[in-house]
């Protein structure tokens, strides 16, 4: 039996292959000079023409926009306040009135927002380089930096200083500063840091349950090979009538990233009573862009969509586990001090998707360590190692991972001003940095390894998530309205309908000046439509959804069910 766990994958660095030799690669001798000028108002313009692949520091680079000086903004985890870089050359108070204006449209959780709008909310910091010009090195440094093992680089906007991670030792680092006065990047503007590598995760939660929730054991098998993961989000697919569960692609078996198709899976052992659905989306890591480094696989989310094989309420629902503390089965191990306290059996009603902000507090649920929290270290991290580029994932810190929570769901739990639990995105992957403690086993059948210091792991955020399965996904069940940021929306129409009969159905926007996009389904995926309003003559009734969202990415989903009387009367 294959097993995905940690232990068994390749990402430790030190057990990996050497990386083939590529073809010879010309050594870069060029400064920035102007180019980093040019350089750094490419990402300004990507960012304002409206760019989303950077998440929430698109949304810092469009405030750059505005906000000339401006060097990163991230919530500062001891106080929980919202603080900002600004360069000597910024204008301070003029910064920060833009800042508050800008607010509103900014997809953070409300607690932040709150904080930004506030007098005196935010904190300043003396920055030296703009956040423009971080990402601009960010991107010329993934490029042109090859290191044998494991490297990630990053924007980090909570130093103001680009920052390298590597597994290369002394050696690494001198190539990493020779490379650096090659491309004319000041040994200022970047932190060095060792790191040991990185591995993909791959009664209590690992236990049968019925109905599945997220965040329990689940494995994926074609029959011959196996791999112990974590159910995610349980999810509806918008305008494919589709219900399953998100989790980690490479949870599948076969090669990580190759799109594979088809494997079961199963809740919790590998029987045949124990189907719950099928891999149907599972698209390859096959990106070519230049800061793949021409890696054979390279992607911006790792994520697979498991379709349910049974959406009835009796098997599947719309939740997540929120009351096992990890590990808590095994009376040696000290419970994380970041854990959500008993009390909540499951979260759902949950909304989707706020932007992750550096230095904001996070959680997961995973079939290995539970529930447990942590603070975001890094937004849109490119990570390199053997034969694979992950760009653009978040990293969390002091909080325990292990193997099999790969699949795991991240998200904010509700809080006590009525905020309801977010959908963050999926695990992936956890860091190995020197001194790492692992403990083994878990109690299972299975010898696997969490970490219980210092621990770091990766996720793919929600946003990258529908754009690598090209699907609009809700963690709601249907009927149930969704919104984000007090924008909220009605289906005014009739309820009845029949036979032959043409009917017209108009959404009603508030909350958001537009302007406004929309995609209507219903009826068993037989009436879809882009417009404000949608005129059919369905031959069935059923639900009929619509989703409303503005150019900020706030959005809106309303439903109606609509009776159908047939030919002659209901």
């Amino acid at each position: 039996m294959k097993r995905k766990l940690l232990s068994a994958l390749c990402f430790l660095v030190t057990a990996c292959h050497p990386e083939p030799a590529g073809p010879p690669r010309e050594q870069t001798t060029r400064r920035l000079g102007s180019g980093l000028h040019e350089g750094a108002n490419a990402q300004l313009v990507a960012a304002v023409r409206g760019r989303t692949v950077r998440g929430f520091e698109d949304e810092i680079l469009r405030m750059e926009a505005r906000i000339p000086g401006l060097g990163g903004i991230f919530v500062d985890r001891l106080t929980g306040r919202p603080t900002v870089y600004l360069t000597p050359t910024a204008n301070q108070d003029q910064a920060l009135v833009v800042l508050r204006g800008m607010s509103r449209a900014l997809r953070l959780r409300p607690a932040v927002r709150a904080r930004l709008e506030a007098p005196g909310g935010i904190m300043v910091r003396q920055g030296k380089y703009r956040f423009s010009e971080l990402v601009a090195w960010q991107e010329l440094i993934s490029r042109e930096l090859r290191l044998e093992g494991y490297m990630s680089v990053d924007a980090n906007e909570a130093i103001n200083r680009v920052e390298i991670e590597h597994s290369g030792g002394r050696a690494g680092e001198d190539l990493i500063l020779s490379t650096l006065a090659q491309l004319g990047v000041s040994v200022d503007a970047v932190e060095i840091r060792g790191s040991s590598g990185m591995r993909l995760l791959s009664g209590d939660l690992r236990d049968r349950s019925r109905p599945v929730y997220g965040g329990s054991q689940m494995f994926v098998s074609n029959g011959v090979d196996s791999g112990l993961c974590t159910i995610g989000f349980p999810v509806r697919v918008l305008n494919y009538d589709l219900k399953g569960w998100l989790t980690a692609s490479h949870c599948d078996v076969g090669t990580n990233g190759d799109g594979v198709t088809g494997d079961d899976v199963y809740q919790s052992t590998v029987t045949g009573n124990d189907v719950v659905g099928e891999v149907t989306l599972n698209p390859p890591w096959d990106l070519t862009e230049t800061a793949c480094q021409s890696k054979l696989w390279c992607t911006r989310a790792d994520v697979a969509f498991v379709q349910a094989n049974d959406s009835t309420s009796s098997t599947f629902v719309m939740r997540i586990r929120a009351t096992e503390e990890w590990n808590d089965h095994v009376s040696t191990n000290t419970r994380s001090p970041r854990t959500i306290p008993d009390g909540v059996g499951y979260w759902a009603n949950i909304e989707p998707v706020p932007w992750v902000a550096s230095g904001d507090t996070v959680y997961k649920v995973g079939r290995t360590t539970g529930v447990t929290g942590g603070w975001v270290s890094n937004t849109c991290k490119n990570e390199f190692i053997a034969y694979y580029a992950f760009l653009c994932f978040h990293e969390v810190r002091d909080a325990s991972a292990g193997d099999g929570d790969s699949g795991s769901p991240v998200f904010y739990p509700s809080d006590v001003q009525g905020n309801p639990p977010y959908a963050i995105g999926i695990v992936n992957g956890a860091l190995d940095p020197s001194g790492i403690t692992f403990s083994n086993p878990d109690g299972s059948d299975f010898n696997v390894r969490y970490c219980i210091a210092n621990c770091r792991w990766l996720f793919s955020e929600w946003g990258a998530i529908e754009t690598h399965l090209s699907r609009y996904l809700s963690p709601r069940p249907a009927g149930s309205p969704g919104s984000s940021f007090g924008m909220s929306a009605t289906i005014d129409g009739p309820t009845t309908t029949w036979q032959g009969a043409q009917q017209t159905w108009e959404v009603v926007p508030s909350g958001s000046d537009g302007p406004f996009w929309y995609y209507w389904a219903g009826f068993g995926g037989a009436v879809t439509g882009s417009q404000s309003s949608i005129t059919a003559t369905p031959n069935t009734g059923g639900l009929l959804e619509v989703l409303v969202w503005d150019a900020f990415g706030n959005y809106a989903l309303a439903s109606i069910t609509v009776s159908w009387c047939g030919q002659y009367a209901c």
